[in-house]
């Protein structure tokens, strides 16, 4: 089973661009234990704020009017990294880029508090949709 967490923000240069980042975790980590404790990003920052202050419309995207939802899989790992970033999405236009490099810039920055099973550390698997909209 996945649990999401969501939200919706609006964002721009030029034309209004809408923007949705949600996380999709599973709820069993890598080495199959069931997790008590889900990863989640520090109490202190606001995932959805950083990234949409961090993500830019791709010209190409733009000028194309492509739209679509990018995603970005990754783990946390037990020492709160991300690792094995990679995007699953195929949306074109520069989308999927920008939704990895967002999540670099990100990734770079901070540290998410880990998965926990039994009381313990453990990987998670998460997927981060990045939503592409013009207005």
């Amino acid at each position: 089973m996945k649990t999401i967490f969501m939200a919706l923000f609006i964002f721009g240069t030029g034309l209004c661009t809408e923007a949705q980042i949600g996380v999709v975790k599973d709820s069993v980590s890598i080495d199959g234990q069931h997790i008590d404790e889900e990863a989640s990003p520090p109490a202190n920052v606001n995932f959805i704020k950083v990234c949409s202050r961090k993500m830019r419309y791709p010209a190409d995207a733009r000028r194309f009017g492509i739209e679509g939802t990018a995603l970005v899989e990754c783990i946390v790992d037990r020492d709160v990294t991300l690792i094995n970033m990679r995007s699953v999405g195929n949306v074109g236009g520069g989308c999927d880029e920008e939704a990895l490099r967002v999540m670099g810039v990100y990734a770079e920055k901070y540290r998410w508090l880990p998965a926990k099973a039994k009381g313990q550390p453990v990987q998670q698997n998460i997927t981060v949709p990045l939503k592409f909209k013009l207005a």
